[in-house]
């Protein structure tokens, strides 16, 4: 097989041969095409054999293309392997192989003439098997030269310049690019370019010229020469001239050498040209390593090729130096950049680390032009010469020196040579001090350095004969006796005695003969016995400051530099001040107190503390301040949310301190910011205009979008920034609001919500948000239209019982409480002052003033408020506070401007330090909100912000300050009724949480609960929810159109639209209800969770049901208190009526893992029903479920529930049982009922004008649409679009039936509900019975077909009702429960009683409280099923109809007539006695009022009071003053308690009848007529019973704990009663009409 392999080569491998598996490697690169060029061959490799092996190739063709390869290399494990391959020397090829052009060592440049030549211009033989030939034939030169080679043109240039020259030849070879070499000698800027033939060559020549390239580039060409010479070099040491032509003997014959030691190297010049072939490919082995290259005369240099030789630098050295030298060079930077700056011009660096110094040579030495090998031999010699000379600069001089002088002669030479360019090198081994320096210096010194040793060894001399003392003194006693001048004293007295204080052992030591050392000891004692002591108070930071301090330091810092002479003593139990005098201790202490100071900072944002930032600060202050001694110290107390910053020590540096600590605790604490924005709409608009915003927020602020609210969350500094760049979004955005009064628009709308929206966004790029708009009714004008409607409506005997109903609306409260959507709260006293409470930033306030909180030092950036206020105002207010005073006192308020405010002034307060309720500290906070609110009214200003004064570094407790500052306010509005002050503002930060729970919750307390009726606040209200109805394991209950029911089971089996599930924030709780719902559900709605959990979402999400039998699964996030409960359910309820769900069941939210109290989940829970579904809204809820688990917990959930039922029924029931006796007064209070119902009924009396009423609490809205675009254009385009959408869809239909106006509350509830459902418009004309119903047309029609079915069944009750009050007129059925009071039964058992006793039955059945009786006529009694009996009794009403004998007839058709008394009778001389025992104004007229219906009320109430009260004393004649325009009302009606607190309130929401006739004839009270004339009643008036009553009563209070029943009136002052107040209307009757001026 070896036979087929015929073409062979040698291989070289470089390195260590032993490698694993190498012949493998060498057999796989050499066989690939793409790693060698290679192809099919074998590998003969025996390691024994050294480093080299044999390839043999198949082919000559594939060798070839393995020897044109210019680098061969084997990538290994580790490291690379690098091959050198050549042919083997002895081996003659066939003509047909082609020679390489690659190897550098042949002079390839030169070709026989006369060898032949192929067709594609190459040679036709290699040069190796032509080498005889070419001894006898003429060489022709294959090299060109290139002249004027730039500095730029690098080797791949002018290669392809090269290759683009020859690739113009059309008949070249199409390698013909490759067959050259070229190598570029930068020295002379010129560039060899050698040819395999030639052919080539010449062609290139003559190419070249007219190149474009070639010619711009100026270059030039020329044929280089046939040579005869060779360089020969590394030359062994031992070779001559006459070594070299013998080693060359057999190459050709030498005719010259021209030797070159200095870098040995030789140039020989041969007879035959033809010997520098074979110089160059003369084979060398490692034993001598010459290499010959050819050398051209012309170029003055050898080619080299590839082989160009390189420099070495050359080895470094070492010089050892004298050691006192090396160490004066050490200590001497100037000395030895000399040294290296002179040592660098002979290109050498120096090492001075070891007085043994290493000198090596710098790179730079072989990049100097020209430089030979001479060069770098040489090297070593200039270098150590110049370091010689260098060094001989400088000198050392030794002073020896005795043992024991040691120490004392090196202090003193070191002290003399201080300040001289000499070093002192101490030596103890050769006993002496070197003092080192220059030549000059050194002998200057030397005179005055003798002397300095001669002056010790005296010294030396005089101790040996001294004595030496030691006496303890600690170091602040000694400093105080220094500076009072001790040492001067002894050194006067005893000059030569030596004395020092060492103050590690605190003792003075006294060196000197004995009675100086005697005479310096009593000195001593004595003056410290005269020293005067004193101890001084300071904060326990300011103490731990100087702990950490050298206290002579101190004292020198503290005192000595202000002249002061005293020193500090201290010790963990204080400080102690030391001095001479009394005056020096009184001038210590008050410098003590002056320069050290101890101030806190709050710390906002514990996490700041953990910044770099924050601890590079500290850092960098410490190295500004603490240089030479610690000037200050940072610490850190309390824990968090409390933690404070102490900066204690020099004042003038703490307070510098203290002010960039501050102002970075502010700037970079976490805040969250909430720019409110009037429409979220808007908000809208700017989260999906992203691209406007998204790129320029920066500093990693986090932005969210909430309803009316862009949220920024991140550090001060850069959410400040971004909220800049939001307001001027705001700003830029086009707003407007578009009203559509169209019933029905917003259920429509809201129907295709999302299409509608989308419409308008393609079409006029503006976002449109249909909103909820709140329109209130002002009371006074809704009870103004209701009393005008009563009279025609239902006759004179309503109008009383309907302002009895509205009382409580029209009702004047001390204080208006309202809350707004952003979370403020507002109410106002009854002098008119608004009271504010918001949350925001203190700088931001708009008030004309605002209050601040400073220390006593006046230092506005140490807190978080004044800080926070200084930033804003600017450094102006610094300056105002200080030209007031550089301290002030506790108590104190300073105003100064507000600058860059926006407030004009601003009050300084200076607050006490809370006292734990020791103190005074409390009674000081008040007179300070008293003396702000006092100020605010001096000055005339209108408006002041309050902060939450104390609650940070004062440490007031937060409850205690807000009960504190509203009571102050409260006071002062009261007592002040302030003229110019009309607005007090609490402004607190949005993330002080506590403080702001604190102010809400005193807020509520004070105001919220005496608001709450006229607020309609949903968890205050009563009467929302219906009748309760129990069942095992259910209560149920209706709220307008929705089934509320709380039910014991299993909430996995609910059915309702939607199950809610209480769930963690990644949705995936598997533990209580969540574990419960989860696992029902399966594997997919987990998934879900997973998968909506990763997305940016809020507090809840929709999933689908799985396996549960509802439609969605409302995932909550679980939530711990009852404020976040009730929100979490209103959250729930709003998104199922926004999603169109019917149905929703709820588990017991909190009661598990948040360990909330049953009773507050439940009012919570039941609290957000009635807020959600109590709203006008559309809502499309129907029922809604409260699942609980545990059967114990649905005890507390009916409780919550018992709050809100409607028990207005069953106290009318029993207050009937009191008060009622006729049938006038149960119609009556059947009227007041109507009254109350959803809408206004009228009958025509009299001719009237043409009026349309709607229904009361119906009215609809106009539907409100929120719209925001780019340009005002686009944003009318849009609100034209959605007016033609909704007005295309409106209809209206009439319906006029008498049967209207006796539609029942249960009947308009319907209808309301309907409204709300279906947002129809329900009107009413007063003129006849029509109802109008407008609105979409499709609910028109389904509103229009319920009405008609409802009139359709009032027709038929009618009929029954109308013969139940005529039969009530004349008799009344009661029953009596065992030992209780009889009680009337209504009127339509009333008339079945009645209709069954006329018609002969024995038996009837009846309901009475919801129970079941079967009554036995005509004497009952009354059974039920569990054989309980009544008492049952009639009674003829005809019996009580009798009327005073004095009255006047009256017409039959008159129901109530007013007659006039003559003068002189005894009837007007009673009543106008009675009238002048207290009053003496003139009596014009007496005008006697007759009302039957009035009267007969009154004796009936009476006759009832007599039986209960068990005496007759029940009436009495008191007065009641008027105005003019009520009198007719009064006269036909009765008292009316609906006008209570217009006139004076003060012992309850009641009529007001006086004792005495003056006190009713006050202008107040008996308003005057046009004419001046005043009116007033004399009242017969049932006072009953009567306790003392109090403001805001509605009804009179229990007799007692222990009973139901109650007093009948009121007075104000039980023992001596000036007047009374009575609840029911009908237990007064106006009898006499009392006219005077």
């Amino acid at each position: 097989m070896a036979e087929s392999y015929l073409f062979s080569m040698l291989v070289e491998l470089e390195g260590n041969p032993d490698i694993p598996k190498l012949k493998n490697k060498l057999v796989k690169y050499f066989q690939s095409k793409k790693s060698s060029n290679g192809g099919d061959c074998l590998v003969e490799y025996d390691i024994s054999k050294g480093q080299g092996t044999v390839v043999r190739f198949r082919t000559a063709e594939a060798r070839q293309m393995v020897l044109e390869k210019q680098e061969h290399k084997i990538k290994l494990d580790q490291g690379v392997l690098k091959l050198i391959l050549r042919l083997p020397s002895d081996e003659v090829t066939s003509a047909q192989e082609i020679p390489s052009a690659v190897n550098s060592g042949k002079q390839s440049a030169v070709v026989p003439k006369d060898l032949p030549e192929s067709g594609d211009g190459e040679t036709a033989c290699p040069e190796d098997s032509a080498s005889a030939a070419t001894d006898k034939t003429e060489l022709q030169s294959t090299s060109a030269v290139l002249g004027n080679i730039q500095e730029s043109m690098n080797q791949s240039f002018l290669e392809m310049l090269v290759e683009n020259i020859m690739n113009a030849q059309t008949s070249a070879s199409p390698t013909a690019s490759q067959r050259f070499s070229l190598e570029i000698l930068p020295d002379i800027s010129m560039a060899i370019v050698t040819f395999q033939n030639v052919k080539d060559t010449e062609y290139f020549i003559s190419n070249c010229t007219s190149h474009k390239i070639f010619k711009q580039k100026e270059l030039s060409v020329k044929l280089l020469e046939i040579t005869a010479k060779v360089k020969v070099e590394n030359i062994p040491p031992n070779y001559s001239s006459d070594h070299l032509p013998l080693y060359y003997e057999k190459e050709g014959e030498v005719v010259d050498i021209e030797m070159c030691e200095e870098d040995q190297s030789a140039i020989i010049t041969f007879q035959d040209p033809h010997a520098v072939h074979r110089v160059t490919k003369k084979h060398h082995d490692e034993k001598q390593p010459i290499k010959a290259f050819p050398f051209y005369e012309s170029l003055g240099t050898a080619l080299y090729d590839k082989d160009q030789p390189t420099l070495k630098l050359p080895a470094a050295f070492t010089e050892n130096i004298d050691q006192s030298i090396w160490r004066y060079l050490c200590d001497k930077q100037e000395a030895t950049a000399t040294i290296n700056k002179i040592m660098a011009e002979n290109f050498c660096k120096v090492d001075l680390q070891h007085h043994t110094v290493q000198l090596r040579p710098l790179p730079s030495l072989l990049k100097q032009k020209d430089v030979k090998a001479k060069h770098v031999q040489q090297w070593k010699d200039t270098v150590k010469a110049t370091f010689t000379q260098a060094l001989s600069k400088f000198k050392s001089l030794e002073l020896h020196v005795q043992d024991c002088a040691w120490e004392e002669s090196e202090k003193e030479i070191c002290k003399a040579m201080s300040g001289e360019a000499v070093v002192v090198v101490p030596d103890k081994a050769k006993g002496a001090l070197i003092v080192v320096g220059l030549v000059d210096e050194v002998d200057r010194l030397s005179q005055s350095l003798n002397e300095i040793m001669d002056k010790i060894a005296r010294i030396i001399e005089r101790e040996k004969t001294s004595k030496t003392e030691e006496l303890h003194l600690p170091p602040s006693i000694y400093h105080v006796i220094s500076q009072d001048g001790l040492q001067g004293k002894i050194a006067g007295e005893y000059p030569e005695l030596k004395m020092a204080y060492n103050r590690e052992s605190q003792n003075v030591t006294l060196t000197g003969l004995m009675h100086e050392v005697w005479g310096a000891n009593r000195k001593i004692i004595d003056g410290v016995s005269a020293l005067k002591r004193k101890k001084v108070e300071v904060s326990n930071y300011v103490l731990e400051f100087l702990q950490e301090e050298d206290q002579e330091k101190l004292s020198n810092s503290l005192f000595t530099s202000q002249s002061v002479n005293a020193a500090l003593e201290i010790d963990r139990n204080g400080v102690e001040l030391l001095a001479v005098s009394d005056l020096a201790l009184s001038e210590a202490k008050s410098q003590l107190e002056k320069c050290l100071v101890s101030k806190y900072l709050d710390v906002e944002d514990s996490n700041v503390l953990e910044m770099s930032g924050w601890k590079d600060l500290t850092s960098h202050l410490e190295k500004t301040y603490n240089i030479l001694s610690t000037t200050f110290m940072v610490k850190t107390s309390g824990v968090h949310p409390n933690i404070k910053v102490v900066v204690a020590g020099n004042t003038d540096i703490v307070n510098s301190v203290q002010k960039e600590l501050g102002g970075f605790l502010f700037q970079n604490a976490s805040v969250d910011e909430i720019l409110q924005i009037k429409s979220n709409a808007i908000v809208k608009f700017i989260q999906e205009k992203k691209s406007a915003w998204s790129d320029i927020v920066k500093g990693g602020v986090k932005v969210s979008f909430q309803d009316g609210a862009i949220c920024l969350s991140g550090i001060r500094v850069h959410v400040s920034d971004c909220l800049t760049l939001f307001k001027d979004l705001v700003s830029s955005t086009y707003f407007d609001t578009l009203q559509v009064p169209e019933p029905g628009a917003k259920k429509f709308f809201q129907d295709a919500e999302a299409m509608y929206v989308e419409a308008v966004k393609m079409k006029t790029a503006c976002v449109i948000q249909l909103v909820d708009e709140m329109h209130l009714v002002n009371n006074d004008k809704t009870v103004q239209a209701m009393e005008e409607m009563v009279p025609n409506e239902f006759g004179n005997h309503g109008e009383n019982n309907l302002q009895q109903h509205l009382a409580i609306s029209t009702e004047t409260q001390h204080y208006r409480w309202e809350q707004s959507t952003s979370g403020s709260e507002r109410a106002q006293t009854k002098e008119g002052l608004t009271i504010t409470l918001i949350k925001g930033n203190i700088q931001d306030a708009l008030t004309e003033v605002v209050v601040n909180t400073v220390g006593d030092d006046l230092i506005l950036d140490s807190g978080a408020v004044s800080t926070a206020l200084l930033n804003a105002a600017g450094p102006e207010l610094q300056e105002l506070i200080n030209q007031h005073a550089t301290a002030g006192k506790v108590g104190e308020v300073i105003i100064t401007k507000g600058c860059n405010l926006k407030s004009k002034l601003v009050f300084h307060t200076i607050a006490p330090r809370w006292s734990n309720g020791q103190g005074a500290a409390q009674k000081t906070l008040s007179e300070i909100v008293k003396k702000c609110l006092v100020l605010a009214e001096q000055q005339q200003l209108m408006s002041v912000t309050f902060p939450a004064i104390g609650t940070g570094n004062l440490g007031f407790p937060r409850d205690l300050v807000a009960s504190l500052m509203l009571d102050k306010v409260l006071k002062f509005s009261s007592k002040m009724n302030p003229k110019h002050l009309k607005e007090v503002v609490f402004i607190l930060h949005p993330s002080d949480v506590p403080t702001f729970k604190a102010f809400t919750d005193e807020f509520n307390k004070r105001f919220m609960t005496q608001s709450a009726i006229s607020k309609g606040s949903a968890s205050t209200q009563q009467g929302i929810f219906s009748k309760i109805t129990s069942s095992s394991g259910m209560h149920e209950t209706t709220m307008g159109a929705v089934v509320i029911q709380v039910v014991t089971g299993d909430i996995t089996k609910e059915t309702t639209d939607v199950i809610v599930n209480s769930t963690n924030k990644t949705f995936n709780l598997k533990t209580g209800v969540s574990k419960a719902i989860l696992d029902a559900a399966g594997p997919t709605v987990e998934a879900e969770c997973q998968q909506l959990s990763a997305q940016p979402i809020k507090d809840m999400i929709l999933t689908e049901p799985g396996n549960l039998q509802s439609k969605k699964i409302l995932h909550l996030v679980g939530i711990n208190d009852p404020q976040n409960i009730q929100e979490c359910v209103k959250g729930a309820l709003k998104m199922c009526s926004r999603k169109d769900f019917t149905s929703i069941s709820f588990p017991a939210l909190g009661t598990g893992k948040g360990n909330v109290q049953v009773s507050q989940v439940a009012d919570a829970m039941l609290d957000a029903l009635v807020e959600v579904v109590g709203k006008k809204s559309v809502n499309t809820l129907r029922l809604v479920r409260i699942v609980i688990f545990q059967t114990a917990m649905l005890t507390e959930f009916y409780n919550s529930m018992l709050k809100k039922e409607d028990t207005g029924a069953q106290e009318e029931e029993d207050t009937d049982a009191h008060e009622a006796g006729t049938d006038l007064f149960k119609a009556f209070e059947n009227i007041g009922t109507k009254i109350k119902s959803l809408f206004i009924r009228s009958k025509v009396n009299k001719p009237q004008k043409h009026e349309r009423f709607v229904f009361m609490d119906k009215e609809v809205d106009p539907t409100c649409f929120h719209i925001c675009g780019d340009s005002q254009a686009k944003v009318d385009e849009a609100k034209q679009w959605v007016k033609d959408l909704i007005l295309k869809e409106q209809n209206s239909i009439s319906i006029t039936d008498e049967a209207i106006i006796n539609l029942s509350n249960s009947d308009c509830q319907c209808i309301s509900n309907m409204i709300n459902t279906m947002g129809v418009r329900v009107e009413q004309e007063s003129s006849k019975a029509t109802l109008t119903i407008e609105g979409i047309t499709k609910d028109v029609l389904k509103v229009t077909t319920e009405i008609q079915k409802m009139l359709q069944r009032v027709r038929s009750e009618e009929e029954l009702n109308r013969s139940a009050e005529l039969a009530s007129t004349m008799v009344e059925w009661q029953y009596q429960h065992q030992g209780g009071q009889y009680q009337s039964f209504d009127l339509i058992h009333n008339f079945h009683l009645e209709q069954a006793n006329e018609t002969k039955k024995q038996h009837v059945e009846v309901t009475i409280q919801g129970q079941m009786y079967k009554v036995t006529l005509p004497n009952g009694p009354a059974t039920d099923n569990h054989g309980n009996s009544l008492d049952i009794r009639r009674i003829d009403k005809a019996a009580h109809d009798s009327l005073p004998q004095y009255w006047d007839a009256m017409p039959d058709n008159s129901s109530c007539q007013s007659f006039p008394i003559q003068p002189g009778t005894s009837e007007h001389d009673e009543v106008l006695g009675l009238f002048q025992a207290t009053c003496q104004n003139t009596v014009l007229k007496i005008e006697r009022i007759q009302n039957p219906s009035l009267w007969k009320n009154l004796q009936i109430k009476k006759q009832e009071m007599d039986s209960k009260n068990r005496h007759q004393n029940n009436e009495k004649r008191l007065f009641h003053g008027t105005c003019p325009q009520i009198i007719d009302k009064i006269n036909a009606n009765g008292f009316n308690r609906s006008y209570a607190g217009k006139n004076a309130a003060a012992y309850g929401n009641g009529t007001y009848f006086a004792v005495e006739a003056s006190y009713s004839a006050d202008d107040t009270y008996s308003v005057p007529d046009s004419q001046g004339q005043k009116h007033m009643y004399l009242c017969h008036v049932l006072t009953g019973d009567f306790t003392e009553g109090e403001q805001y009563m509605i009804v009179p209070p229990a007799k007692s704990k222990s009973t139901t029943q109650l007093y009948d009136s009121v007075t104000d002052d039980p023992t001596a009663p000036s007047m009374f107040i009575v609840f029911n209307d009908i237990q007064a009757y106006p009898a006499y009409l009392i006219t005077f001026i």
